[in-house]
């Protein structure tokens, strides 16, 4: 919270959920689909489990892919999900690597197409300088975004962390019907929430019953609406 007591969020460093671009430069989008081989995935595809032989960079034009890892009990802690213009495996080549393995799984959240970067793809892409930066500016912002995780799961409550998540999810403009609610760019299942924070869905719920019950959210028609005073 700020000193006057509200969240004061940078979306891009505080959600798990990017929905802005790594890389928006055209001329190196339009470089990276003459250079690398395209790759269609359906909705709920598994991309990648951990294990496989991972030999190219993805860049995902469009569509959104979830990253998450689990433990050997089959529960799932979401990373990340990556919607158009971000990267996957962006250091792969870094020291001359050719193949590294995966540690996570990744899906396709939605429909996608991905364009595989392999290593001769690289070596020509490499020499524009704005690439280069689009794969910095994607490593970056994913370890800020996991040191920001770290911070929070340390020392934010429960309460907090939901709140957060929601916050930096919310809508910038409220519904026309009632301008005091703010709709959510993403419906979130209680599982979806636990998921993302590291929860477990009992706990979810407890909180967001007690949010509602305090008003600072509602839930309208199966969707949670935050209350603006909280933005």
């Amino acid at each position: 919270m700020n000193n006057n007591g509200k969240y004061d969020l940078d979306s891009n460093y505080k959600s798990l959920i990017m929905d802005y671009p790594a890389c928006d430069n055209p001329e190196i989008i339009d470089s990276i689909m003459k250079h690398g081989k395209k790759q269609s995935y359906k909705k709920g595809t598994i991309i990648t489990t951990p294990g496989d032989q991972i030999d190219s960079i993805k860049f995902l034009y469009s569509g959104k892919i979830k990253v998450v890892m689990n433990d050997s009990f089959g529960y799932e802690k979401v990373l990340y999900i990556l919607s158009n213009g971000w990267f996957l495996r962006e250091g792969l080549f870094i020291n001359n690597r050719l193949t590294s393995t995966a540690k996570n799984t990744t899906y396709a959240e939605e429909e996608c197409i991905v364009y595989l970067i392999d290593r001769p793809a690289y070596e020509i892409l490499s020499k524009e300088t704005d690439f280069l930066q689009s794969l910095i500016k994607s490593c970056t912002i994913k370890r800020s975004v996991l040191v920001n995780e770290i911070n929070n799961m340390t020392f934010m409550s429960a309460r907090d962390r939901i709140l957060q998540l929601l916050i930096a999810s919310s809508q910038k403009n409220p519904d026309k019907m009632d301008s005091q609610w703010h709709n959510l760019k993403h419906k979130y299942s209680h599982q979806d929430m636990a998921s993302i924070l590291g929860m477990n869905r009992v706990t979810v719920s407890k909180v967001i019953t007690a949010l509602c019950k305090t008003g600072e959210l509602r839930v309208l028609n199966q969707k949670i609406q935050i209350n603006h005073k909280l933005l």
